[in-house]
């Protein structure tokens, strides 16, 4: 059991794959302890999608080109990034912009479970119950997504309740930064 909770963890925690840390800042970014109930949200659609993603990989056993889902996850975090920098002030997009983070978040979460199910889904099939581990690896995601969102929200109420940072500011430069580090990486994509 405890290897496949490992296997789940470990590949949210692989410093190669800094797209999982690049989003889930992008995410929280906004977030304080206060906004645990959103975080708690936003982690349970992310885990949901990437479970349903591996059992999907597992059952149809359909093959993606791993260029292909590399660009798609890399264009996700970078939409995200530009809808935090356009943020708008209406009261009613507000409204809709929180249903676009779930729905980035489920997208982001289902294409990382197509993408990193590739990887250990030869382990899994040797099971006759597959269910279980796929469940493991499942837990060791939900784990350390939830380890790094709140370690991300208590840096965040630091900054905002006693550095006293601009939460505008805040939000917009991480989110500059972070879309030119993917669309570098999106370029990269592209010409390879």
């Amino acid at each position: 059991m405890i290897t496949f909770v490992k296997i789940g963890a470990k590949h949210v925690l692989k410093t190669s794959l800094f797209n999982y840390l690049l989003f889930l800042i992008l995410l929280t970014a906004v977030l304080q302890w206060k906004h645990w109930q959103r975080a708690l949200l936003l982690i349970t659609v992310l885990s949901f999608s990437y479970l349903l993603a591996i059992s999907v990989g597992l059952i149809s056993n359909v093959s993606f080109n791993s260029a292909n889902l590399k660009f798609l996850i890399l264009f996700t975090v970078f939409s995200l990034a530009v809808i935090k920098i356009f943020k708008f002030k209406n009261r009613y997009i507000r409204i809709k912009k929180e249903y676009t983070f779930l729905i980035i978040t489920a997208v982001f979460g289902f294409l990382n479970g197509l993408g990193s199910g590739r990887n250990f889904i030869p382990e899994i099939e040797v099971f006759t119950n597959n269910s279980i581990p796929v469940l493991e690896v499942s837990l060791g995601f939900s784990v350390a997504v939830f380890l790094i969102v709140f370690t991300l929200i208590t840096v965040n109420t630091i900054f905002f309740k006693y550095i006293k940072i601009d939460k505008l500011k805040w939000i917009t430069g991480l989110s500059v930064v972070i879309a030119c580090i993917t669309l570098t990486n999106l370029s990269k994509q592209l010409i390879y």
